[in-house]
């Protein structure tokens, strides 16, 4: 233990960044997705029977597939709204406070 080295416990770890994805991608993989399931997979099988079989399946998949994107796309335009008044100044004086404790 006496050539341990411990962080200062002033600091706060950062958090890693993530990639920012927009809204807009996810709602366009929606109408992807959707469009895939209902019409393109079916098409591509050449079996009539199998494809009976796919197609139906498709259809269930097809708007469960694009719900989940929607709800991608929702969270993704509800983290770029701008946050209100009060909130941006409250994260400037703790900004502010953590530059006084370094």
């Amino acid at each position: 233990m006496a050539g341990m080295k411990f962080p200062p416990q002033h600091r706060k770890k950062q958090p890693r960044k993530q990639k920012h994805i927009p809204w807009w991608f996810h709602l366009l993989m929606a109408i992807l997705c959707y469009c895939f399931f209902k019409y393109l997979l079916p098409e591509m099988v050449d079996d009539s029977q199998m494809r009976q079989k796919i197609g139906e399946t498709g259809d269930l998949a097809a708007p469960i597939s694009a719900i989940a994107f929607l709800f991608l796309a929702a969270n993704a335009l509800f983290h770029d709204a701008p946050a209100d008044e009060e909130s941006q100044r409250n994260e400037e004086e703790q900004k502010e406070e953590d530059e006084k404790h370094l």
